[in-house]
């Protein structure tokens, strides 16, 4: 008796079909489309209005967790990184970390020892436009936290 051969072993190489690979159904099509549809929507939402910094007049951002506002170009990044640093000891934070250069200075600092997760990150660089003032309340952003210490930095450098 003969051997069968396979029916791919008849068809000549030009005929054959590649292998198939992994699809998505065409029913979730237009819901694959839907969803990036969306996320694309809401990424570009994400540009925050600028509110105002207590009674200063200045304006902050806050965006993907940070409080950003521009301040006097005169202003030296080191006098914010000092005022931010007496006014979170003032409200009882420990620092962790603090560095500084003649453009960009930035600090760490916990409220409680106990607490490593939750802290509060002040940064300061100078910018063409003036010096530029972010604040970040970990771990995942405080909008509230970070306009509250904001204000009380910027009131302690006199606005």
């Amino acid at each position: 008796m003969a051997a069968r051969s396979r029916p791919s072993a008849l068809i000549p190489e030009a005929r054959r079909r590649p292998p198939r690979t992994a699809r998505l159904p065409r029913c979730l099509a237009p819901a694959r489309a839907t969803a990036l549809l969306g996320i694309a929507l809401a990424l570009a939402a994400c540009r925050a209005q600028p509110q105002p910094v207590g009674s200063t007049g200045l304006q902050a951002e806050y965006t993907f967790g940070t409080l950003r506002t521009q301040l006097d170009p005169r202003i030296g990044v080191l006098a914010v990184l000092d005022a931010a640093e007496v006014e979170l000891r003032a409200r009882g934070y420990a620092i962790d970390d603090r560095t500084a250069s003649d453009d960009t200075a930035g600090l760490t600092a916990r409220q409680s020892a106990q607490d490593t997760w939750s802290n509060v990150r002040v940064s300061a660089r100078h910018r063409a436009q003036g010096t530029e003032l972010a604040v970040f309340s970990a771990p995942l952003g405080d909008e509230v936290t970070s306009r509250v210490l904001m204000e009380a930095i910027v009131a302690r450098l006199g606005f």
